[in-house]
């Protein structure tokens, strides 16, 4: 879902549900499976935008799978009418939002049904779940069920972990308007001054993704050639709209060739896909038909990509609404890379880096689940896991990120997934242990704010860079991300990668021009501010922090060293002639200690030097005295 209305910084014009404890570090992690399956639901409702009362049948065809009597989320604002369970009427509870009919509880694995009618005014609670509004005097009705709403207007279980796997939408409307529902129009029956609209979708779904809208829509019906096949495409627009709206309606087309071409067919193909225009700003990815307020292409793009990443695959917890949204505005930034020349693309990435900015810390996985409007924390969970993403990208690569999505895709397909499915599956596509990644960017908060020191020796060009990092917040995280530093001069320029950022990192560079200006980030690739860098004058970082002792030695000393990058250490002792008398290689870790022991007896008395040379050239030196 992507609120329009909040977008000021994009550049384009529970009953209760069952909240799972979730911890990064435990691997075995695992929901309990549902207490029932929704093999089919039939879904009747009676209703008018002129009017406020609905009336409802719901149908549904379940499998009992554990021990636990029927229940629904239901709203106590609407009215039971009865049940019939058998075929016979049965009494019923409904109170704090549940209905519980009072049967015997069905049997394990069978095959089972019900009936519940009802009729009443919805409540609209949440972000919208029923609305009654107006356009240029037309009245119209929506639905917007995400997350906690499906229960304002039907008998749901609308817990994660549950998609019913056959749905049926029958709508009947005043004659002249139209009903829109998921799937695919079976027929329509006209009944004196009603309408019937009969839909029916195939496909698993989320309680939450099931839409329906009335109105005067007028209708567009397409077919999309895609690299996987055609696809129907429909649109229902506002009739005062139809230049605005459905004259730009095939520019989706490029769109999907996009998210075919790196996330696999469109998963619903042998249904629809299809907008249908509502009142409020911003859309709903309703499974098969899409809600919009209006066209642009970033809206149309996000919501689009719903039906892979929130559609397909569900987050299994609202916690981790961030797989749904995160990835969805990621992938509208993904055919700005593609489309247009590759020209909105930094536009996209550095709007999302300074809204993320613009506050110190917050992390991407919810903790407060009470409040809808502010689980859809724009600055969080769209924009700054959206980034999050694209420097999961840049950690691993393009071969392994988008291997590892469609893999995470398939897995998980007409199911649910959480973070951890994510992390396990780029993990295997890149072969990377992604742990501190999440732990610093998922889990925890903030960002880093990096400083750079550096000069260039005039005579050999050598530049050297010294690197340090402070975080936003409390505590301190470590972020893998490669850093890049550009460096410009003489009308050229030269990019390096900081592998990994630490504090205290550096690097010896051999440019090639004479440099005046250094500037890190320039491709807005990583959630950090432009770091500060300051020239200065005989600046020579050090790479390691060096001792040898006794010194003077007469028979042996002892060299004790510590590195402040990964790699492999050349160790030489010349003296005083340039003549090597000692050599060594030596693999180092960052921080890590080391003591390499110097055999200086059948060495002549005199002055000598140690040099550690690192893989990148840099050499440190320090004197050491043989009696």
């Amino acid at each position: 879902m992507l609120n329009w209305e909040s977008l000021s910084c994009m550049r384009s014009a529970c009953f209760n549900f069952i909240i799972f404890l979730f911890c990064w570090a435990d691997p075995l992690f695992a929901t309990a499976a549902p207490p029932f399956t929704t093999q089919g639901l039939h879904l009747s409702l009676n209703l008018s935008p002129g009017r406020a009362r609905i009336d409802g049948h719901m149908v549904e065809r379940f499998v009992r799978t554990s021990s636990t009597s029927l229940w629904y989320d239901f709203s106590t604002a609407l009215i039971v009418d009865s049940i019939r369970y058998h075929g016979q009427g049965v009494a019923w509870t409904h109170q704090h939002d549940t209905l519980k009919p009072i049967i015997t509880p069905p049997l394990y694995g069978q095959p089972d049904s019900i009936d519940v009618w009802y009729h009443g005014v919805p409540q609209s609670t949440g972000l919208g779940s029923f609305v009654q509004y107006e356009h240029s005097g037309s009245k119209g009705i929506y639905t917007l069920s995400q997350p906690y709403g499906a229960r304002d207007w039907w008998p749901c279980r609308q817990s994660l972990g549950m998609k019913i796997e056959d749905l049926k939408l029958s709508l009947t409307v005043p004659a002249g308007q139209v009903g829109v529902g998921n799937g695919l129009l079976q027929s329509v029956d006209s009944l004196g001054d009603e309408w019937t609209y009969h839909w029916h979708h195939q496909y698993p779904i989320a309680p939450y993704l099931i839409g329906i809208a009335v109105s005067n829509y007028k209708k567009t019906q397409d077919t999309l050639l895609l690299a996987s096949g055609a696809l129907l495409y429909e649109n229902f627009y506002f009739p005062e709209d139809s230049v605005s709206f459905a004259s730009r309606r095939l520019e989706i087309l490029p769109i999907f060739q996009v998210f075919d071409s790196l996330f696999g067919p469109y998963p619903f193909l042998t249904e629809k896909y299809g907008h249908t225009q509502f009142w409020k700003g911003g859309g709903m990815e309703h499974q098969t038909n899409t809600f919009i307020s209006g066209w642009s292409h970033e809206l149309v793009a996000h919501e689009l990509a719903h039906h892979w990443f929130g559609n397909w695959v569900t987050c299994g917890r609202w916690q981790d609404l961030w797989l749904n949204e995160g990835f969805a505005t990621y992938c509208s930034g993904l055919t700005y890379e593609r489309l247009f020349g590759g020209y909105y693309w930094p536009f996209f990435k550095k709007d999302r880096i300074v809204h993320t900015l613009s506050q110190p810390g917050g992390s991407i996985i919810l903790s407060d689940l009470s409040n809808p409007t502010e689980m859809f924390d724009e600055r969080l969970v769209y924009n700054k896991a959206a980034m999050v993403l694209h420097m999961l990208r840049i950690t691993i690569g393009d071969r392994a990120f988008f291997s590892g999505l469609r893999n995470y895709l398939y897995l998980h397909q007409n199911g649910f997934a959480f973070g951890y499915d994510l992390k396990n599956a780029l993990e295997d596509a890149s072969q990377l242990d992604l742990t501190s990644f999440f732990d610093a960017w998922v889990k925890g908060e903030g960002y880093p704010i990096y400083a750079i020191k550096w000069d260039q020796e005039l005579e050999s060009g050598s530049v050297f860079l010294g690197l340090s990092e402070t975080w936003s917040v409390v505590p301190k995280q470590s972020s893998p991300v490669p850093l890049a530093v550009t460096l410009y001069g003489e009308g050229q320029d030269s990019t390096f990668r900081f592998v990994q950022p630490y504090d205290g990192a550096y690097a010896f560079l051999r440019p090639g021009f004479r440099v005046d200006s250094i500037q890190s980030n320039v491709g807005n690739d990583v959630i950090t501010p432009r770091a500060i860098t300051t020239k200065v004058e005989g600046f020579e970082w050090k790479p390691f922090r060096l001792s040898v002792f006794p010194n003077p030695a007469s028979n042996e000393a002892f060299l004790r060293f510590q590195s402040n990058q990964s790699g492999l250490v050349q160790i030489r002792v010349q003296n005083s002639l340039g003549q090597i008398v000692f050599s060594s290689d030596q693999k180092v870790e960052p921080n890590w200690k080391y003591q390499i022991e110097l055999n200086c007896s059948n060495w002549a008395a005199g002055i000598y030097a140690i040099c550690l040379i690192t893989e990148e050239e840099a050499m440190q030196r320090i004197q050491m005295v043989v009696q």
